[in-house]
């Protein structure tokens, strides 16, 4: 489900990226020398950006699975103490919901 999450996020972060390019394609020989020089900023921008945002992806998938290795781990060697944590944690959710 996170991982579903984070693909929709790193999707949107892409397509936001790959319509700037459109537009700065698309306005190349209209633009004045000024502009010309704010753009090519704004291309090599936005090249860093979809580097880190590569990156980015890849270490938080790393972590992510990591994450679910230890606590599949943990559940495995200690199933009672997971069982009643889970427990905990319902009780806890429960009181708090019929608070309301």
């Amino acid at each position: 489900m996170e991982s579903n999450k984070l693909d929709d996020v790193t999707r949107s972060l892409r397509d936001v990226v790959s319509e700037v390019e459109a537009l700065l394609r698309n306005q190349g020989d209209e633009l004045s020398e000024k502009s010309k020089d704010a753009r090519e900023r704004l291309e090599q921008t936005l090249k860093s950006a979809k580097a880190k945002l590569g990156e980015w992806h890849e270490d938080l998938d790393e972590h992510v699975d990591h994450a679910k290795r230890a606590t599949e781990d943990y559940v495995t060697k200690h199933p009672w103490q997971s069982l009643t944590i889970a427990g905990f944690v319902g009780l806890v959710i429960g009181l708090l919901v019929a608070r309301r």
